[in-house]
C-alpha cells in the first residue's frame, strides 16, 4: 500500500512512479560520484547485480505489471480466498 500511495498519490506532484526511499539513494549515490542513473530504482539493481543494461522501458513495464499482479493476488488471497473458506 505504501509504494502504491507513492507512485500515485506522490506522484501526482513528483511524477508517477515517484518513491522517496529510491530520491534518497539517488541523492547518497550522487554524492558518492554516481551520475547518470536511470529513473527506475528496479533497473539500477538489476543493471548492477547482472551486469547487463536492460532496457528501461521493459523494466517499467515489468515492474508496473508485476505491482499489479501483486496487488490482485493480494486482495484475492485476503479477501476473496477467506470468504470462501469461511462458507466451507
Amino acid at each position: 500500500m505504501l509504494t502504491g500511495f507513492a507512485w500515485f498519490g506522490l506522484g501526482i506532484f513528483y511524477g508517477i512512479g515517484f518513491c522517496p526511499f529510491t530520491d534518497w539513494h539517488w541523492q547518497a549515490l550522487e554524492k558518492l560520484g554516481k551520475h547518470d542513473l536511470p529513473y527506475s530504482y528496479i533497473k539500477y539493481l538489476i543493471d548492477r547485480l547482472t551486469g547487463w543494461d536492460v532496457n528501461a522501458n521493459v523494466m517499467e513495464i515489468s515492474t508496473i505489471v508485476g505491482f499489479f499482479f501483486a496487488v490482485i493476488m493480494s486482495v484475492y488471497m485476503n479477501f476473496l480466498q477467506k470468504k470462501r473458506k469461511q462458507s466451507d
